[in-house]
């Protein structure tokens, strides 16, 4: 993640604004809980 925040704050010191956001992370109880969360995306 740390090259995404460097660039962030590079587009940010140039007076811009970054759009692009992290999605949330899933946090499967089970394989078979993250399995499905991974087919949906």
């Amino acid at each position: 993640m740390k090259p995404a925040e460097e660039l962030a704050e590079r587009i940010s010191s140039l007076n811009g604004i970054p759009t692009e956001k992290p999605e949330p992370i899933f946090v499967g109880g089970s394989l078979i809980e993250m399995l499905k969360q991974d087919q949906q995306n």
